[in-house]
């Protein structure tokens, strides 16, 4: 059992002495991370001959020193430094790492970028930030470093150096030191800040701060500072919001010239005291055009004395430009309907026809039922929406015929004329239905006289619906009663739902039963989304009840028609890509051999006003333009590029070997070029050399020589190379 044990062992012995690696020295230190406030410099080694313990790369503190004029914090520095067009403010500051949001809170997401590398994890610690984690610092500078300062003061000292004198004499070697900045204004009152940070008195040198008591550290402070006077000074108020939304206006604001006449107080003295020039009180804006709209001129006469005529205006598509100027322009630039510029007029007849045809008098209107009546009368051409269980009688009426000729059909079937029926047509030619009933009474009723016929439509509705349009009505007419309709609808002001609004006949009118009223539905949704779009409404003339709503023609309301359609907009604002030129095709950025790279800006702008940028997310990302594209440059070229060789290895060996680092870079800058030498031949590496000959030093190379004499294994060449100092002492005993 033992020597299964032994045997396995050796197999992990082996392989430990055969691929252990070595480290090349140090390089050099390279240039630090920041002039001030603490930056970081490296250097690195490399490893050769297998696998090597440790890191490859070192860093230690630099340029410690505070920035002159520097009061931004660091997790705020880190979120500005962050690219892209919105501003970035941090949320919530973890110790190596900081989460930023959008300032204007247009951008609802939030990102996580580490702190800047020499970046302190805490004020009073000696660790700092490396690559987003918190690392300690040692006395010789070198993050990650162990070495602290013994007693004595001395770096990575023994504590022995002092041993005869008194540990108090070192205590106040480092100590905080206190300076004022200059003042913030040249002129008046302004303010100073102070500057703190840790001396070592006795060199006379500037340290890290971790090396004097925090708890003594003196707190950064402000303190008011006092020149000489500024004298007087112009003063301007806040801009005033522009004249107009459109088409022109202009901006004001106060200009006055003051004078200090102490901490907080000033004077108003005359503008010659001043300095020259005067800021300006006014300034142009809004001066982008103003929509496009319809407008009216007044009606003409009727064109004719007698019958019917015409009546017309003129109607413009207007648009004002700056300043109020209104300039026609093509009707394809106004939304909306364009309003009528022809509507017929009546006139007395001009001599009375004679006509021994059959003629139906037809009112063309449409009837809705609010309340049971004991009787609903109705004319021929009218469409009725009515109650169940109502009484109606239709009448006929025809010049040049005789009424007991007339019939009636319904859905193309004949009615009886028999009054024991309860639908029955009248011996005067008129149609009465007893108790209307909602299942049997729906339909289409014929009247006909001779070769004329009219229809009259019937159709039904609840008692609740009803109700709800009598409590519409009896609001509009408790409005009118009490004289407070205005001559323009409320939904022309204020649009959105809402009951229907009204335009009443002027106050010193009495409202008889059959006075006629405009009645308007509400405003549609505006037809764009954003910019300008238009709305429109529906227009009625009505004659109204408490018990019913008749709807006429336009002619029985004497007022003027209200508006039924107007412009709107939601968001005047459309967003829309707009892109720069593309870059110049150079070499600066070689994607591939023989390909560069172009690049342009793109901008999210408002459609109709350029100088206006939106936030990237309010524009479509679906059709974002793209922002590179590739491009030939036959000055693209990648190369291998070779380091110096280094000195042979080992030194003290029959053969040597020389190696050096390999690279892809481009050929006109030498910057990193990735794998674009992947299919081109690699120059040699590795080549054969002599080293000078030396003594061969005999030492161990593994700590599991001393166990290689135990198991005798020093009769193996490998063991003999690797444990030489045991193995030579092996054989000597």
């Amino acid at each position: 059992m033992l020597c299964i044990h032994s045997f396995f062992f050796c197999i992990f012995l082996i392989v430990e002495l055969t691929f252990a690696g070595s480290w090349y020295n140090w390089g050099g230190w390279n240039e630090c991370s920041k002039s001030c406030n603490g930056g970081l410099s490296n250097r690195r080694r490399m490893c050769y001959g297998g696998n090597c313990i440790g890191n490859d790369i070192q860093y230690r503190l630099c340029n410690t020193q505070k920035c002159p004029s520097d009061d931004i914090m660091p997790e705020y520095e880190t979120c500005q430094s962050y690219s892209g067009s919105t501003e970035w403010i941090p949320r919530q500051k973890y110790q190596c790492s900081v989460s930023c949001v959008g300032k204007t809170k247009l951008i609802p997401d939030m990102i996580s970028i580490n702190l800047a590398d020499g970046t302190k994890c805490s004020k009073h610690s000696s660790h700092y930030c490396i690559n987003g984690k918190c690392l300690k610092l040692g006395c010789d500078g070198i993050v990650g470093s162990s070495k602290e300062v013994d007693d004595c003061g001395i770096c990575d000292g023994d504590g022995t150096f002092c041993q005869e004198r008194k540990p108090t004499q070192d205590k106040h070697v480092y100590q905080w030191d206190v300076q004022w900045t200059f003042c913030s204004v040249s002129c008046g009152t302004g303010f100073q800040t102070s500057r703190v940070s840790c001396w070592n008195i006795k060199y006379g040198q500037q340290v890290p701060e971790f090396y004097c008591d925090y708890k003594t550290q003196p707190t950064e402070s402000k303190r008011e500072c006092s020149s000489a006077s500024c004298g007087p000074q112009w003063k301007t108020s806040l801009w005033q919001s522009c004249s107009v939304q459109c088409g022109g206006g202009v901006q004001r604001r106060k200009v006055t010239c003051v004078h200090m006449a102490g901490r907080y107080k000033t004077l108003e003295v005359p503008s010659y005291r001043c300095p020259d020039p005067i800021p300006p009180s006014e300034r142009p804006c809004n001066i982008q055009f103003c929509p496009s709209n319809w407008q009216t001129g007044p009606w003409t006469k009727c064109s004719a004395t007698c019958d019917v005529g015409v009546q017309g205006r003129p109607v413009y598509c207007m648009k004002t430009f700056v300043r109020g100027i209104k300039v026609n322009v093509s009707d394809s630039e106004c939304f909306g309907l364009k309003p009528q510029n022809s509507r017929p007029c009546s006139q007395p007849p001009c001599f009375k026809m004679l006509s021994f045809s059959p003629h139906i008098k037809q009112d063309n209107s449409t009837f809705i039922q609010l309340k049971k009546s004991k009787t609903i009368r109705l004319k021929i051409g009218v469409k009725a929406i009515l109650l169940s269980r109502q009484s109606v009688k239709i009448e006929c009426p025809v010049d040049n015929f005789d009424t007991s000729l007339i019939f009636w059909t319904k859905n193309n079937r004949l009615i009886s004329t028999s009054i024991f029926n309860r639908v029955y047509v009248t011996s005067k030619g008129a149609l009465k239905i007893k108790r209307t009933d909602v299942s049997q009474d729906t339909g289409i009723y014929t009247c006909i006289a001779g070769m004329e016929s009219g229809n009259v439509v019937i159709e039904f509705q609840s008692k609740k619906i009803a109700r709800q349009e009598a409590k519409k009505i009896k609001k509009i007419m408790s409005n009118k009663s009490n004289n407070e309709i205005l001559n323009i609808p409320q939904s022309d002001i204020i649009p959105g739902r809402g009951p229907q609004n009204i335009i009443a006949l002027p106050s010193e009118t009495k409202h008889s039963k059959d006075s006629a009223v405009y009645i308007t539905s509400d405003w549609s949704k505006c037809s764009r989304t954003c910019g300008y779009g238009f709305q429109t409404r529906k227009v009625t003339c009505n004659i109204v009840t408490d018990k019913y709503i008749k709807i006429v023609a336009d002619k029985q309301c004497h007022e003027e028609i209200p508006e039924n359609h107007r412009v709107c907009t939601d968001n005047p604002y459309c967003p829309v890509w707009r892109d720069g030129e593309w870059s110049e095709c150079s070499v600066k950025i070689c994607k591939f051999d023989g390909i560069a790279v172009q690049t342009r800006e793109i901008y999210c702008r408002v459609e109709n006003n350029q100088s206006i940028t939106l936030p990237p997310n309010k524009c479509d990302r679906k059709v974002r333009p793209q922002t590179h594209r590739q491009c030939i440059n036959k000055e693209c070229e990648a190369i291998w590029k070779t380091s110096k060789w280094t000195s042979c290895k080992p030194r003290c060996a029959k053969n040597g070997k020389k190696t050096r680092m390999l690279s892809c870079v481009w050929k006109h800058n030498k910057k990193q070029a990735k794998d674009n030498c992947k299919s081109k031949p690699k120059p040699l590496l590795r080549k054969v050399c002599r080293p000078k000959h030396c003594k061969r030093k005999c030492f161990d190379m593994s700590r599991y020589c001393s166990i290689t004499k135990l198991l005798n294994m020093c009769r193996y060449r490998t063991f003999r190379d690797r444990c030489c100092a045991t193995c030579t002492n092996s054989v000597l005993t």
